[in-house]
């Protein structure tokens, strides 16, 4: 995929009931790589990263966390550490291979 191309969005349903949005980048034959964003960014804080990837034959997951850009906010205002970390496991069982997961800040934070 050319880095010249746009993103395909994509939704992901978490266990908690949530919708998070996702932009993608690549085939989804390639390896996934699960990009988080820090605390008051969005998805879109990856956008040139995922078309890169992409280029480099992966397939990028530019995601937005709950309460962040495009996705869900929590009607119970769960943004405990471990309930953004449960989404990325959520999100991780739905791809086809386990994902590589890249994180900045906050995005950072739920990988340890």
């Amino acid at each position: 995929m050319s880095s010249a191309h746009h993103p395909a969005p994509l939704q992901f349903s978490t266990q908690s009931g949530l919708t998070l949005q996702a932009d993608t980048n690549g085939s989804r034959s390639n390896p996934p790589v699960l990009l988080a964003h820090g605390g008051g960014q969005t998805r879109h804080a990856w956008r040139n990263t995922g078309r890169l990837l992409a280029d480099a034959g992966f397939y990028s997951i530019c995601l937005d966390l709950r309460g962040h850009g495009a996705s869900d906010w929590c009607p119970d205002g769960n943004y405990r550490i471990e309930a953004f970390a449960n989404d990325l496991v959520d999100i991780s069982a739905e791809l086809r291979t386990p994902p590589i997961l890249v994180g900045a800040s906050l995005g950072a934070v739920l990988l340890q």
